[in-house]
């Protein structure tokens, strides 16, 4: 009956022969034999056919009978007793258990090198395992030690195309991909994958392991496009030999949800990722630790595609399952109260958002330590709400904290280092310390120049970076000049069509838009557009960009009738792709609003504005300022429709809402205080105008400088005022000071000049 049970086993007929194992087994048992050395044998054999079809709790108690029989049967070094501890120490491996994996292992391996030798099979098996156990515990040198002895010997005694040699191959090819040695990774798992398909078979359990293996380090290489033919191969074949429910099925599943999500294929992508939740659950409960990683992944994917209500009920799901099994100090609990935190920022609740934060920040300071990279990642995260809520100076202590704990870390030219450094440069931007926040971009861009050279695409992120710094100085000549140059190498060093080359073309067209050279900025933004359709598809999120940002353009230039066509192309396609309740969806809803307020067809657009609104209201909340904006654009459709009223109390909401949120000198605060004395201006209450625009003179002049181009927009505003109230000397003397520094910031050919 048993040998039965292993034929049908080895043709894939596991129902029988799982049957056929458990009537063999119950034959012992009646004969009052249960620990006769066959009985044992057979024990453990249904428990690797039980774990093998991803019924871990079923099959360790097999397992551990198997073990504990056979030491008791056998004696403690008999090659059986050893291959049950082997089987019993996988098993707790799969199930992530590896400290008693190692413990198994090691009793085993000693055992079997001084009764079977060092080069017997079992001895050389027992050594790839333990290998696989140290690097899931991330001791990479003693992992690859072993692995090699392992390899090596098999090559020796089993022949280099033997089963068992080829997982050797494949395991030392995971090993190096583990511990970031991916270029010496993918011959030796191609080499494994071709000699499984051609000894084993397509659809051999160890052909499949091997074939996502390769899926899996060809996403490591930013390959996804390679990877997903890796993947979908993968789980179409697990699924048939192993079943749909099998956890190696439902990791395939969701390994192709997360590369189609590196793809922009997010629709697709969030089916995948809820079906791996929905069997997870189903098949280990719902409070495994896989069904609660696979939760969290499908909860990024929706936070990414704007479902935040969903995403933060995911996961909360995960960190309650987590607190619940692993408890509150656990690393993965902890990222789990970051990744909700992060949600929750999302829907602009930045105090609930804070309180996490900091949660999260206290207890890695207290578990891990005050300078290890998982705190560090915490204290840059905080450091950014703070910096959300206006909290700068706190914000500012944490991001030079991050950048203290980085360089301690990891040096002071790492990449990580320098991306918070990038983060401080950002935060003394808010805090108008422009003249700082150079300075610590600057920084950067020299570090990675002495390091990589002028051209490396690592240094011409940074010379992108600068020229964002300069042009919100007001900088814009410095700017386009590194504009250009980010643009150029990026040419040479990526070529014409990669996403970075495209994403530097982009903003040197905005920044030849803000400068009134709407002409020159008009074939680039086509050329983002034209670049990003052919490299990543015309639904993807950055093509949609490009299209709005060339409808917006258009939009400037006058050309509505353009412009219209884009802005519902961009909007129908972040429908598609995100969702109609997507920020960004919404946003080009409100775009396409403005275009039509401009062509006076106002009973379509404020339909638009309304459902931008209301969208942002329920995903964001009132005082978002994504809604915010919503609420600014229905108010300027509403001056258009000669509505003074509705106007105004839209402008004092904004205005309101953006002083307690951002504080009462935040740049979009003074943009809604300009906004709201045009409003009085236009209704003829001069008076109550001339005060607001006062005061935004006044707070733009020391917030953003004299010759910011936002606060030259209020001093031309102003003398308007001054010359319509008869105050013609004043009004004489802003006009010029209006005009200087926009002819020295714009040049004398700007519309606004």
């Amino acid at each position: 009956m048993r040998e039965l049970a292993r034929i049908e086993q080895s043709l894939g007929q596991l129902d029988k022969s799982e049957a056929h194992f458990r009537q063999a087994l119950e034959a012992w048992e009646q004969r009052e034999e249960a620990t006769h050395p066959e009985a044992l044998a057979t024990a453990g054999m249904l428990a690797a056919l039980l774990r093998a079809r991803g019924r871990v709790q079923e099959a360790e108690p097999l397992q551990r009978r198997a073990a504990k029989g056979s030491e008791a049967v056998l004696g403690p070094r008999h090659p059986s007793t050893l291959a049950a501890l082997n089987n019993l120490a996988n098993l707790c491996h799969g199930d992530g258990r590896e400290a008693e994996a190692e413990t198994l292992l090691r009793q085993a391996l000693d055992a079997e090198r001084e009764v079977l030798g060092p080069m017997h099979p079992n001895t050389l098996s027992t050594a790839n395992n333990l290998a696989c156990v140290l690097r899931a515990l991330r001791r990479f040198e003693e992992a690859a030690e072993l692995q090699q002895q392992a390899l090596e010997g098999k090559e020796l005694v089993l022949g280099a195309d033997h089963p068992s040699t080829l997982a050797s191959v494949a395991n030392l090819a995971a090993l190096r991909r583990a511990n970031g040695q991916h270029g010496n990774a993918e011959p030796l798992q191609r080499r494994a994958l071709e000699l499984q398909r051609r000894n084993l078979g397509q659809t051999h359990p160890d052909t499949l392991v091997s074939l996502f293996n390769l899926g899996s380090l060809l996403r490591v290489l930013g390959r996804h496009d390679e990877a997903e033919p890796c993947y979908r191969e993968a789980f179409e074949g697990r699924s048939t030999t192993l079943g749909r429910d099998h956890p190696s099925t439902i990791n395939s599943l969701g390994q192709l949800g997360s590369v189609l999500w590196w793809q922009g294929k997010t629709p697709e992508a969030e089916t995948f990722l809820r079906q791996a939740a929905e069997a997870y659950a189903q098949t280990l409960g719902s409070k495994h630790g896989k069904t609660l990683t696979s939760a969290s992944t499908l909860a990024l994917l929706l936070n990414a595609r704007g479902k935040y209500g969903e995403a933060a009920k995911m996961h909360r799901f995960a960190l309650d399952g987590r607190e619940a099994v692993l408890g509150a100090d656990h690393p993965d609990t902890i990222t789990s109260l970051g990744s909700l935190a992060d949600v929750l920022v999302a829907q602009g609740k930045l105090g609930e958002a804070e309180e996490f934060q900091r949660l999260a920040l206290e207890r890695k300071d207290r578990v891990l330590g005050p300078v290890h990279r998982s705190t560090i990642l915490s204290v840059n995260n905080l450091s950014n709400v703070l910096r959300r809520t206006g909290k700068l100076e706190e914000a500012e202590q944490l991001g030079r904290r991050a950048v203290a704990g980085k360089e301690e870390l990891f040096g002071l030219d790492h990449p990580s280092t320098l991306a918070s450094l990038n983060n401080l440069s950002a935060l003394l931007r808010s805090l108008g310390r422009r003249k700082e926040a150079e300075e610590a971009q600057r920084v950067v861009l020299s570090r990675k120049e002495a390091k990589h050279g002028p051209d490396h695409p690592d240094t011409l992120v940074s010379v992108h970076n600068l020229a964002n710094v300069l042009q919100g100085m007001g900088r814009r000549d410095e700017a386009e000049e590194l504009q250009r140059r980010a643009v150029e190498g990026r040419e040479r060093a990526l070529g014409p069509a990669h996403p970075d080359t495209l994403s530097s073309l982009s903003s040197l067209a905005s920044l030849l838009q803000a400068r009134g050279r709407h002409q020159e900025a008009e074939p680039l933004h086509r050329r983002a557009v034209e670049g990003r359709e052919e490299a990543l598809g015309p639904d993807h999120a950055s093509t949609l960009a490009s299209c709005n940002n060339l409808a917006n353009l258009l939009h400037a230039m006058g050309r509505y009738e353009e412009a219209e066509p884009l802005h519902r192309r961009a909007l129908e396609g972040r429908e598609r792709q995100l969702g109609a309740a997507h920020p960004s969806t919404l946003a080009s809803m409100g775009n396409l609003g403005n275009v039509l307020r401009a062509t006076g067809r106002f009973e379509e657009s404020e339909e638009l504005q309304r459902r931008a609104l209301a969208g942002k209201e329920a995903a964001l909340g009132p005082r978002h300022p994504d809604t915010l904006v919503s609420v600014n654009n229905l108010a300027n459709l509403m001056d258009a429709m000669h509505n003074p009223e509705a106007a105004e109390a839209l402008h004092r909401r904004a205005l309101e809402a953006r002083e307690a949120t951002l504080g009462p000198t935040h740049p979009d605060t003074l943009a809604s205080l300009g906004n709201l004395a045009d409003a009085l201006q236009r209704a003829g209450r001069l008076e109550d105008a001339e005060g607001m625009l006062r005061r935004a003179v006044v707070s733009k002049e020391k917030k953003l400088g004299l010759a910011h181009p936002s606060t030259l927009l209020s001093v031309s505003n102003l003398a308007n005022l001054t010359q319509a109230m008869g105050n013609l000397d004043e009004a004489e003397e802003l006009h010029r000071r209006a005009l200087a520094g926009r002819t020295k910031a714009f040049g004398a050919l700007h519309p606004d000049t």
